[in-house]
């Protein structure tokens, strides 16, 4: 935030958000110190200073971006979430059937629609709902659909032998304590011939 001022504005937009919920704002807001930088070595040299604080990465925003309570699309493009991803080949040896969500539809005490988790309402929805694959490590990973749509989930699912041992590509994001890859994602099928 370019001025004190200007981030009292942005906190006590959130706290009236939250009071208008109903919510206690005291305890669920606090401050976060800014720091700005000017240029793109700023930058990394931030984000390097706290990954090596043990944090996954960090979030940047314009000076003038006004508090927003749900998600910043990339239109208004005030507001970004910095992590580094890599890539990788798994190879696949399983998967995991999709459930859809039949639990009765409530609203959260913010006002969002949601859904208990109960295991009595989710039925099979007939498509891939994660990849069981095996990592270069030789480590089992649970591969998020990521890129495949809805109607190749549904093929890939159908036709499960014939997709056993192909390679797919996927983009995981390791920075954690016990360098475990958390969000992985498939990007899409790899050829053994490009690899």
């Amino acid at each position: 935030f370019p001025s004190h001022d200007r981030q009292t504005e942005g906190v006590n937009e959130l706290r009236a958000f939250l009071r208008f919920r109903n919510l206690d704002a005291d305890r669920l807001v606090a401050t976060i110190p800014h720091t700005i930088v000017n240029n793109r070595l700023e930058l990394e040299a931030k984000e390097n200073e706290y990954l090596e604080r043990g944090y996954e990465g960090m979030m940047g925003r314009t000076l003038y971006g006004p508090y927003k309570a749900n998600r910043v699309t990339l239109l208004e493009n005030f507001f970004w979430k910095f992590k580094r991803f890599e890539e990788a080949e798994v190879l696949i040896v399983g998967f995991n059937e999709e459930l859809t969500n039949t639990n009765q539809q409530e609203t959260s005490e913010l006002g969002f629609a949601k859904r208990s988790d109960k295991k009595e309402g989710k039925v099979p929805a007939g498509r891939v709902g994660s990849f069981i694959a095996i990592s270069p490590e030789g480590d089992y990973w649970k591969v998020m659909p990521g890129n495949f749509t809805k109607d190749q989930l549904r093929q890939i699912f159908e036709n499960q032998p014939a997709y056993i041992h192909k390679f797919l590509k996927v983009k995981i994001f390791r920075k954690n304590m016990k360098d475990i890859p958390r969000y992985v994602r498939a990007v899409g099928f790899r050829d053994p011939i490009d690899m």
